[in-house]
């Protein structure tokens, strides 16, 4: 279920900060604005589901009691506000070209060389949406509890990347590629200053 708050935020940051191809019909764009708004709203509903669920056992813990109706609602709608911030900085704000600074070198090899998978991932506007496939194996890897939605998001765009690549995925969790895996999206968590779990 698409938030419209979402849809308008899409539509305003690819009107005002991204471009969308010239020769794209407008059926076309409006298709992509609406299954990027869809791809947001799912995820920012996941992690917030799981924030809350986080939230609420905290408070159980440290208080020894279920937080009464109106705390609840309190830390759920504070770990919406959360997960909306976290999943729209790491995945629509990042894709914002930041002005050119004489000191950084483009990310594009010299040679015009596409970027190698380990880079790929990690670069909103270079990384391929996962497949439904992939979604699925990314699930039966790293299930939840736990591990975190955000760190089975950043998951798939690895295996995405991966198999664009043909390499080797993982198949079961016991394998030794997988745990290699898990540790680069652990660090890629860290990096972007987010908890690795």
């Amino acid at each position: 279920m698409t938030s419209p708050e979402i849809a308008q935020i899409v539509a305003q940051v690819y009107a005002e900060h991204l471009t969308l191809p010239p020769d794209w019909t407008p059926g076309q764009r409006q298709g992509f604005l609406d299954k990027t708004a869809a791809t947001l709203s799912r995820q920012i509903a996941e992690l917030a589901a799981e924030l809350g669920e986080q939230a609420v056992e905290e408070w159980t813990s440290e208080h020894g009691q279920h937080p009464d109706y109106l705390t609840k609602v309190g830390l759920l709608n504070t770990a919406t506000a959360s997960a909306k911030e976290i999943v729209l900085n790491n995945q629509l704000y990042e894709l914002i070209p930041t002005p050119p600074d004489p000191q950084t070198r483009d990310l594009e090899p010299d040679s015009g060389q596409p970027l190698a998978w380990t880079q790929r991932w990690t670069h909103t506007q270079h990384r391929s949406e996962p497949d439904e496939a992939i979604e699925d194996l990314v699930a039966a890897l790293w299930p939840a509890p736990e591990f975190s939605a955000l760190f089975r998001i950043k998951a798939g765009y690895l295996l995405a990347a991966r198999a664009e690549d043909q390499l080797a995925l993982p198949r079961q969790a016991s394998d030794p590629l997988a745990v290699e895996l898990a540790e680069m999206v652990y660090q890629d968590l860290r990096d972007d200053g987010l908890p690795a779990r």
